[in-house]
């Protein structure tokens, strides 16, 4: 199908649609008015938040290791892995709390399960920081609904890595090296969290859903 429409239109220069030759990069498409920094709602500035569907292919059990490694450097933090389980993986998140135990992260990690969509903004307001451990190609909502309520955003994704600067780029699948990012933004004053908090905004609104009705319009004129 993708190699006999005239377009084929996909958020990710490395997914399976975005490397025909008739593939049209957009912006992802985030409602820039529901998800955008809640003065009301105070954010730990140790906070660590990892959200999203809870599958092998998401990573998290890479998300715990990096924990791990932070705990081990003595590195206080306070970390929530929040998501559903699909039905065929109703026990994954039963594995990853056992993996958590063996890890000895005790109290510094929580799980929760999926929380309603329109509860997600104050989710996200409550954490400084925001980590993706998706492959690239895998090019998640959730970064940029993280980044437009001004957290600081950390991934592996390629296609993040052209937008962000590489503070906030870890190597695709190196528990050891999302852990020195994360220790890196921990140590910041709360005044320069902000301030990235506020630059990933700005990156953010450029994948709003009007620039995204936008481009439709104009990708699919005649």
């Amino acid at each position: 199908a993708a190699r006999r429409v005239k377009k084929g239109f996909s958020t990710s220069n490395h997914s399976y649609t975005g490397t025909f030759p008739n593939g049209v990069n957009m912006p992802v498409g985030i409602d820039t008015e529901a998800f955008t920094r809640l003065p009301e709602v105070p954010r730990d500035p140790r906070g660590i938040l990892f959200l999203g569907r809870l599958t092998p292919s998401k990573r998290p059990h890479l998300f715990l290791q990096a924990l791990a490694l932070l705990a081990h450097k003595g590195i206080t933090f306070s970390a929530l892995v929040c998501g559903p389980s699909p039905a065929g993986d109703a026990e994954y998140i039963e594995k990853l709390k056992d993996f958590a135990h063996e890890l000895r992260l005790g109290e510094s990690i929580q799980f929760m399960s999926g929380v309603p969509h329109a509860e997600t903004p104050q989710v996200f307001n409550r954490h400084a920081i925001f980590v993706n451990c998706s492959p690239s190609g895998m090019y998640d909502k959730t970064m940029f609904e993280a980044a437009c309520s001004e957290c600081m955003v950390v991934a592996s994704s390629k296609d993040f890595a052209e937008l962000v600067p590489p503070r906030f780029i870890f190597e695709d699948n190196n528990a050891e090296d999302l852990a020195r990012k994360l220790e890196t933004l921990l140590r910041l004053p709360v005044l320069e969290q902000q301030g990235a908090g506020a630059q990933m905004h700005n990156i953010a609104k450029e994948h709003s859903l009007t620039h995204l009705v936008l481009r439709l319009v104009q990708e699919m004129r005649p």
